[in-house]
Order: structure tokens, then sequence, then C-alpha cells
């Protein structure tokens, strides 16, 4: 039951958070965008509260929840918890938002849209190596999949020229995993989402689980924007005769666009336990048609990139 909550609560923080977006432009919709804004990152608490083991969520104290989960995280000896400044920031404001006599000024409102987004990242990203979707996530997942964020991070710096790399990204309102947009910001856009080989307890490879993950990233990636788009396949026992790379004929033909314009390509992405990560192309992306520029701009001037050149 627990990993259907988990599961219950990220998309309704996802819901919360995409109707902040939407509205977050419309002035007539500021309070109702800020509302959101916090909903969206309570949610979020929730999911990751019961992802580290708590039963009862039925504390209305916003206040309280934020207390309740750093207790979680320091349980766990979990260090990434920058998070919680946003969020007791966001929780904090609750009360004005919603009772305030005055309406908010446009810096509140902005402090609060970028605490959210900062909160989200965080929840979505380094939330993500503690909790998985399914549940709790072990250390060892943790580790793999830290790490080939790093490697596809580094694939994308020798391949591109003068790019921005983001890890954890919510891009055109989906989070994903690496974000790399070429030449300085105004080049083609590359978007990563990674998942998980899985072995049974024979050792052997999960097919099954291998294509059922690919089909659900491609679905994902139907409504996410870019140019070109990738699967990392990540394998944490790469030095083992199971390991291979297998795409069956269904899965190929759902990566390639139905106009034709664009197909997903596939990184296999090895995390050894002893040596250093690498990424093979396996199968090489093809460029999608997309209108995303202004998109892009927005992007790169309301956040740091995890990796770029520096004047």
């Amino acid at each position: 039951m627990a990993p259907m909550k988990v599961r219950h609560y990220i998309q309704r923080a996802t819901d919360l958070f995409n109707g902040m977006q939407l509205t977050r432009d419309d002035d007539s919709y500021k309070n109702s965008s800020a509302l959101l804004a916090i909903h969206s990152a309570v949610s979020y608490t929730d999911a990751l509260r019961l992802g580290l083991g708590e039963e009862n969520l039925s504390d209305d104290n916003h206040n309280q929840a934020a207390n309740e989960l750093r207790r979680l995280l320091n349980a766990k000896e979990i260090k990434t918890q920058d998070g919680l400044n946003h969020l007791q920031y966001l929780v904090s404001r609750k009360s004005l938002v919603a009772y305030g006599d005055e309406r908010l000024s446009e810096n509140e409102f902005r402090g609060l849209v970028t605490k959210a987004e900062r909160f989200a990242k965080w929840a979505n990203g380094s939330g993500s190596n503690f909790v998985s979707r399914d549940g709790i996530m072990t250390t060892n997942e943790e580790r793999q999949l830290g790490r080939a964020k790093n490697a596809a991070l580094a694939f994308f710096e020798r391949r591109l020229s003068v790019p921005k790399i983001y890890i954890d990204a919510m891009w055109d309102r989906h989070q994903v995993d690496i974000l790399a947009i070429d030449r300085d910001g105004v080049g083609d856009v590359h978007v990563v989402l990674l998942f998980a080989h899985r072995y049974s307890s024979l050792r052997n490879l999960d097919d099954d689980h291998e294509w059922k993950k690919e089909e659900e990233l491609l679905d994902r990636f139907s409504s996410i924007h870019a140019n070109y788009k990738y699967i990392g396949v990540v394998d944490a026992e790469s030095d083992r005769k199971t390991s291979r790379f297998n795409l069956i004929p269904r899965i190929s033909e759902k990566s390639f666009s139905k106009d034709g314009l664009g197909r997903v390509g596939f990184l296999k992405i090895d995390v050894p336990l002893e040596g250093e990560s690498r990424v093979q192309m396996e199968i090489k992306p093809e460029r999608f048609r997309a209108k995303i520029a202004k998109l892009a701009d927005d992007y790169i001037q309301h956040h740091e990139a995890d990796w770029e050149i520096r004047a």
C-alpha cells in the first residue's frame, strides 16, 4: 500500500505544481497560483514522509509536517536537506496567502514561485535519491542513479559545444534527469530520462521490467518538447554476462515520432562498483521538430546550470 500512496502524493504534487506554472503569468490568478505553489510543496512532503516510513499523515499543521520530514531525514542520516529551507518558507506563508487582508506583492509572489520550483527540484531530484516512486530506494540504487547522472553530464560536456547542463531539471513542466542546452543556451535542447536495470534473485536481467520502463519513458517523452531525447539505461552490474542492451521491435517502433521527424535515442550507462562510469550510445537519436527557443531562453534566465563554461 505504501508505494501506491507515494505515487498518489507525487502525482498530486505534480498536478498542483503544473497548475502553478500555468497560472503564474496571469495577474488575476496570483493568489491561486501562490496557493498551488504551497500545496504542491506540502504534497511532495507527504510523499517523502511516506516513502521514508511514516504511516500517519493526519496532522494538518504544515509547519509540523516540515519538522517531521527533518526528523525522518536525520533518523536515516540523510545529509541532503537543503530543500527544507524552501519548504519552511512556503508553509510559513500559507496564512498570509490564504487569509491575508492585502493582495500579494509581485516580489512576494515571485519569491513563493521560486521557492516552490527549488523545493520541487530537490524533492524530485535529491529526494528521489532516497525515496523512489515505488517506495524506499536502497542505498545502492541511490548511488547508482546519482553516478549515472554525473556520467551523463560528462557525456554531454564532451559531446556538445559550450553547453549549459542541468541535473534534475523541471523542464517544460516535466521533471527530467538531465537537461542540456547547447551553444551557451541558444542551441538545441537535449533531454535524458533514466531508469535502472533490475536483476532477479538468480542474477538474471529482468527483461519485462526493462521493456515496461522503456515504454513508460517513451510515453512521457510524447509530451516533453526537446530537439533530442534519450532514454538512459543504467546498469550497476555491467561486469556480468547478463548485462546487455536489448531493444525489442515494439519499443524500437515506438521510439520514432509519428511523423518521422525524430527518434528517441538510447544510452547505456554502466556504473560498476569499481572503476569509472561509462556511457555508450546504443541508438543515436534523430532530431525532433520543436519550437522551444523562447522556452529555453526563459529557462536559462531563471535557473543556474550545474555545469557550464564560465568566462
